[in-house]
């Protein structure tokens, strides 16, 4: 069963993970919470559940989610990336000015991209493999 989204759950960064953090451009690295998880929660019961997995979102092979100042990774996919990658989308939250608007917008970028091509996405990975740089 998969843990219930909490975005109060979940550990501070370590300081070597707060430097991968601000690397990405987190302003405020030290509201993320990390939590290591089996299966990544998908909040809004089943039916969002089902979209999700419809949109490549959700599922056994997604290793990471961030909500806000909120990070869920699978424990046993963990690595400095996954959690560059996911960090980055706390930036990109940060700038949008709320997880509402950051939504709003990744959805409409994944609906008409798909998953692999949405801008967010792009620019998450490109920021992943970038990181150590920083």
């Amino acid at each position: 069963m998969a843990a219930p989204a909490c975005p109060a759950c979940g550990r501070p960064l370590s300081k070597r993970q707060k430097r991968i953090a601000a690397a990405v451009g987190v302003v405020e690295p030290e509201r993320i919470r990390l939590q290591l998880v089996e299966r990544i929660p998908i909040p809004g019961g089943a039916w969002v559940d089902a979209v999700a997995r419809h949109m490549g979102l959700a599922g056994p092979d997604v290793d990471g989610l961030a909500l806000g100042h909120a990070i869920y990774i699978r424990a046993s996919a963990l690595s400095d990336d996954l959690l560059a990658h996911e960090c980055r989308h706390v930036q990109q939250c940060e700038a949008a000015g709320s997880l509402r608007v950051f939504l709003a917008a990744y959805l409409r970028q994944v609906a008409r991209h798909g998953y692999r091509q949405a801008p967010f996405e792009v620019d998450a990975r490109q920021a992943s493999r970038c990181h150590r740089g920083g």
